[in-house]
């Protein structure tokens, strides 16, 4: 691995021999063929995508951790963007192959997206909407591995909320308190743009859970969340908030999600104001929440004096 990142991958220029070579099943013959580090990761991680086989889990994970690793975030995420067009066009069984992204990359942009697009397009067992989601929150119990992995768990559940789904906010409500504060730090920077209700909720009902304990790791907790609700406003592309069920898979043609709607962020402001005025006089001093309630368009009611600097 000599030349990690020339710019005439295989897969790119030759996407149909480098797809015979993905699906060779002699691992010498496949690393014989491929040059760059974009051809052999997306390769190796494409096949374990296919074929599922256990026996690939160590030789892919050594790739990621001794090679992969040592490549810029940037490139990381060039080739990443590689795999990500390949696997939809294989079909939604393929979609272990983001699981290395999942688990061992420590970059919280790429965990995230992985999780979402692991999410967004694998295919169900049974018929189950949340198969795919089921399958990360496994990852994310602390039994799931050694010590150290998955390499970013916080971003993992952040992927999780990029989701925006009820039913998915159900699924990981019950492991929160497992998150470390560094955990919950990275939890907390991951948004996607869109506002949902789903997501809106749920920052805002462990809030109210927080706010009357003394406790200082709930402190720190506290304001992570009040970090990462107002991240959610302050970096929304668009002034809606999204309500319904999401679509798993999420269908590849364009197609509109009939159980989602829309209403305007005013509106979602109007219905919730309560508890957003609750939560600032609830808090204690210095108080974060004013800055929060001003990126909801309101009006605190704490003087500038009981207002923490943000």
């Amino acid at each position: 691995m000599t030349n990690p990142c020339p710019a005439n991958e295989l897969l790119l220029s030759q996407p149909d021999q480098f797809m015979s070579i993905v699906l060779t099943d002699d691992v010498e013959a496949r690393v014989n063929q491929l040059h760059t580090l974009d051809d052999l990761v997306v390769c190796e991680a494409l096949r374990y995508g296919i074929t599922n086989n256990p026996d690939d889990q160590r030789s892919l994970a050594q790739l990621y951790t001794e090679y992969f690793l040592k490549a810029s975030t940037k490139t990381r995420l060039e080739i990443y963007d590689h795999l990500a067009r390949i696997v939809p066009e294989l079909g939604g069984h393929t979609v272990g192959a983001y699981t290395p992204f999942m688990l061992l990359d420590p970059d919280p942009i790429i965990t995230s997206r992985s999780v979402l697009d692991y999410c967004s397009s694998g295919t169900l067992l049974n018929a189950d909407p949340m198969t795919r989601p089921r399958d990360v929150v496994a990852m994310l119990r602390p039994d799931y591995g050694p010590k150290g992995f998955p390499a970013n768990r916080g971003a993992m559940f952040g992927g999780l909320l990029l989701l925006g789904d009820q039913r998915v906010c159900e699924l990981i409500t019950d492991m929160r308190d497992t998150l470390s504060i560094e955990e919950l730090e990275q939890m907390t920077g991951r948004y996607s743009g869109f506002l949902s209700d789903a997501v809106l909720g749920f920052y805002l009902t462990w809030l109210e859970e927080l706010v009357v304990s003394e406790d200082y790791a709930d402190l720190s907790r506290f304001g992570h969340l009040a970090a990462g609700l107002y991240r959610q406003i302050e970096q929304s592309r668009t002034p809606l908030v999204f309500e319904g069920k999401r679509p798993f898979p999420v269908p590849e043609d364009g197609k509109d999600w009939p159980e989602v709607s829309r209403i305007t962020l005013e509106k979602y402001v109007t219905d919730h104001s309560d508890r957003l005025f609750a939560l600032e006089a609830q808090e204690s001093v210095p108080k974060v929440m004013p800055h929060v309630l001003k990126t909801f368009g309101l009006v605190p009611r704490t003087s500038a004096e009981e207002t923490a600097e943000y």
